[in-house]
């Protein structure tokens, strides 16, 4: 963790820190240790290339260290990243912005952070539809990521080649229907998400049943 600390690439560093981390109990260093390591976890996890999930770090109590510091924003911003939360995150640029222009690892990437946002954005949107209702109109895309609809195409072709997504476009129709998304670690309001999505999969099971067996039965008769 250290060596990548000082060579890079920060997506190694923010690995290598979760690794330590799942071994190290991090509320037993010192005080200034867990907040330097919570500040440079942020800082990795925003600005590497191919980091798109961040409920793992949330996992670990370390990021909690940040409140109450100068480096609350980092916090903000990492919560902001896990929900794809575009106006979170557009809230803390606003309020913070003297602090972001203050870490080289945010403004050299500036444009990659803003990229990063808006796919999550979308990631997060379709993660949040059952898997029965994915096919969905650019119209609700450029509502939730915050893009003209002629960026449409180009973030949905972006998220498709990250890997974060996979389906089809439908140009004419100016619809996307998502076979698969990127997994995601859930905190605890997202896994009661997830269980009441299974209990309504479990009711449309037991009423398609029901069907079955009325159609079953005429036709024995």
């Amino acid at each position: 963790m250290e060596y990548y600390k000082v060579v890079g690439p920060p997506e190694a560093f923010y690995r290598a820190g979760l690794m330590y981390l799942s071994f190290a109990n991090s509320t037993s260093l010192p005080e200034q240790t867990q907040k330097d390591l919570a500040r440079d976890l942020s800082l990795a996890a925003l600005s590497g290339s191919d980091i798109f999930n961040f409920g793992e770090v949330f996992m670990t109590p370390i990021l909690q260290v940040l409140k109450g510091t100068q480096d609350e924003y980092l916090l903000s911003l990492m919560e902001a990243f896990t929900t794809g939360d575009i106006n979170a995150y557009n809230s803390v640029m606003k309020n913070s912005g003297a602090l972001v222009k203050s870490q080289p690892a945010l403004t050299n990437k500036a444009v990659f952070i803003q990229e990063k946002i808006t796919l999550l954005a979308l990631v997060n949107m379709i993660f949040s539809r059952p898997s029965w209702d994915r096919c969905i109109p650019f119209e609700e895309i450029s509502a939730r990521a915050q893009v003209p609809m002629e960026q449409v195409e180009w973030v949905v072709m972006r998220a498709l080649s990250l890997d974060l997504i996979k389906g089809k476009m439908d140009q004419m129709d100016q619809t996307v229907k998502v076979t698969w998304c990127l997994p995601r670690v859930l905190n605890m309001d997202q896994i009661l998400e997830m269980k009441g999505r299974i209990d309504e999969w479990k009711d449309r099971v037991k009423n398609y049943e029901g069907v079955v067996q009325e159609g079953a039965m005429e036709l024995m008769h």
